[in-house]
């Protein structure tokens, strides 16, 4: 059986990957947002695909201040900030777990695919109702909302208006896209820095 200091010591260990994962997340959340923003309303239909995104930004910025450019912000946290400490714990705890198996593509895809798998499962909820906000002005999307909501509104209202199950509709395309991407990129990562271990003695 493990000890109390062996247990403390790989609770201490997971609590920092949840911080440094969420705190990283965090920062780029909060700069990139206004990309993230008009991205989703290109996606929506809502800018014209004409449109640059220096258009885009600075035609939401003149119609809509900056809380235009920054809509969905708190939601956004809420759900980047838990994807990526669950992300960044769950590959670790993963690859703590299989250490004693050699180093392999294999198990480096397996263990980005699980972590990516879990971490998009748990922040959809999160995901449907930032779309939400973020499309709530614009008169667009198919719920057509022409008053901009804030989060726990937006909450409320898929719930009332659509039902429980809404708040996971996308989530098969979601986790194969960003579970893809996680396995692909933790895979790319682990095999080059085997590379320079082994072959460079780096």
């Amino acid at each position: 059986a493990p000890s109390p200091t062996s247990t403390a010591s790989t609770i201490s260990s997971t609590a920092s990957l949840l911080l440094v994962g969420a705190a990283a997340r965090a920062s780029a959340a909060v700069l990139m947002h206004p990309f993230a923003v008009v991205k989703t309303r290109f996606e929506a239909g809502v800018i014209p695909r004409h449109h640059s995104v220096h258009a885009a930004l600075l035609s939401i910025a003149r119609l809509e201040g900056s809380s235009g450019l920054y809509r969905g912000l708190g939601i956004t946290l809420l759900r980047d900030c838990p994807f990526s400490a669950v992300y960044f714990a769950a590959y670790s705890t993963l690859s703590s777990t299989m250490q004693e198996l050699p180093p392999h593509p294999l198990r480096h895809l397996f263990q980005g695919l699980v972590a990516g798998v879990i971490a998009t499962v748990a922040t959809h909820p999160q995901d449907v109702v930032k779309t939400r906000v973020q499309l709530s002005g614009t008169g667009e999307g198919a719920f057509n909302a022409k008053a901009v909501l804030k989060t726990w509104a937006a909450i409320k209202d898929i719930y009332q208006n659509e039902g429980l199950l809404r708040f996971w509709r996308g989530l098969s395309a979601r986790t194969l896209r960003r579970a893809g991407v996680a396995a692909i990129t933790w895979t790319t990562y682990e095999s080059v820095l085997q590379y320079y271990k082994t072959s460079l003695g780096v």
